[in-house]
């Protein structure tokens, strides 16, 4: 599971990931992909944040390097946030006695001025807490919480074929996952991912993958699972937390609309 040596290729297929949001990608593959020569960087630009730096997975020695980079990243956001917090509360905790025995006019503008360094400070570190909750490797049909709209349809869900679900290894037509760094602070997310066979609801076919709003469970540890985050760049023995959404054929579903884009959301009805 861990190939050694300069130009080591990881002993099944990888994506590519973008270096400016964390997107997976299939890239285009000629050949063997566990090969040098059977993997091609994508010449087009990330489709989500039109970044044209990619890493390849495969690449065990890059793949380590970008783990090692996350993860003193995660613990330097962390002392950000600890230092940060600190400072806020004794800059505010320092200002009100310092302002008691100012004149009135001084004390308005002065307090309004604390107000303002305080209010900075804190949609900085607020700022901080969002990207430490924004995956580092996805591949979702949306990443930030869409604007959720009425139910569309709702109905059986259907399929031609199936998928496995990465973890747990069941047959299912759709699955997400959910993997967070157990020690870092609110689970910083190393990866959120989804995928699925065509769908259909009552007979019709949907357009495009809709983003799964389905309940996650918790996993163990398995040798699939061990082989899918190694896959996306993931050390399975580093402390991670593992979560699996499975949908099963012939499940009543609602869908929802997404007001933006997309082909909407697909949540278990509850009627």
């Amino acid at each position: 599971m861990r190939p050694t040596g300069v130009g080591a290729r990881m002993p099944m297929p990888c994506p590519w990931i973008c270096l400016g949001c964390g997107w997976l990608d299939d890239g285009p593959r000629a050949g063997d992909p566990m090969r040098t020569e059977g993997t091609r960087t994508p010449t087009y630009p990330c489709r989500h944040c039109g970044s044209p730096a990619w890493l390849d997975l495969g690449d065990a020695a890059a793949a380590a390097n970008l783990r090692e980079l996350e993860l003193a990243d995660l613990g330097a956001r962390r002392r950000r946030l600890t230092d940060g917090a600190r400072t806020l509360a004794l800059a505010v905790g320092g200002l009100t006695p310092a302002l008691l025995g100012a004149p009135l006019g001084v004390a308005i503008v002065g307090g309004a001025i604390g107000c303002a360094m305080a209010s900075r400070r804190l949609i900085a570190l607020l700022r901080d807490s969002e990207r430490m909750r924004s995956p580092w490797r996805w591949r979702l049909p949306e990443l930030a919480s869409p604007r959720v709209g009425e139910v569309t349809r709702t109905g059986v869900v259907t399929a031609d074929s199936r998928t496995r679900a990465p973890f747990s290894g069941r047959p299912c037509v759709a699955w997400r996952v959910d993997v967070r760094h157990a020690r870092a602070q609110r689970g910083a997310v190393a990866l959120a991912e989804q995928g699925s066979v065509p769908l259909a609801i009552d007979g019709t076919w949907l357009p495009a993958a809709p983003l799964l709003a389905l309940p996650l469970e918790p996993c163990p540890g398995s040798e699939a699972a061990s082989t899918f985050l190694a896959s996306r760049g993931l050390d399975p023995n580093d402390a991670l937390t593992l979560h699996e959404a499975v949908l099963d054929a012939d499940t009543v579903v609602a869908l929802h609309h997404v007001h933006h884009r997309g082909a909407g959301i697909l949540c278990a009805h509850r009627g």
